[in-house]
């Protein structure tokens, strides 16, 4: 993904209805300036979800955090700082 559709080129989307405009699908992306699959996952989603909420794109932010570890972790790592100070080396952020 390049780029997000702005909530201007979603509305025409949303609103796009080919035998009122008299063009195809694929000529209206080609005017709108959007993919054919985008054309679709938005008009999908306002079925779905509803106008206003296709209107808008959906967080790109992961569902779940990639890097998890449980306190044991932090307790080894500050252990091993305590002992590279201890023995006058750097602890810095590794």
């Amino acid at each position: 993904m390049g780029y997000a559709v702005s909530p201007f080129k979603r509305q025409r989307i949303i609103e796009f209805d080919s035998r009122v405009a008299g063009v195809s699908v694929e000529e209206f992306c080609r005017q709108v300036g959007v993919s054919k699959s985008s054309f679709y996952r938005i008009r999908k989603r306002a079925k779905q979800e509803g106008p206003g909420a296709a209107l808008v794109a959906h967080s790109r932010a992961p569902l779940h955090l990639a890097r998890r570890w449980d306190e044991r972790v932090d307790e080894r790592i500050a252990q091993v700082r305590r002992e590279l100070v201890a023995d006058g080396k750097e602890a810095g952020a590794w």
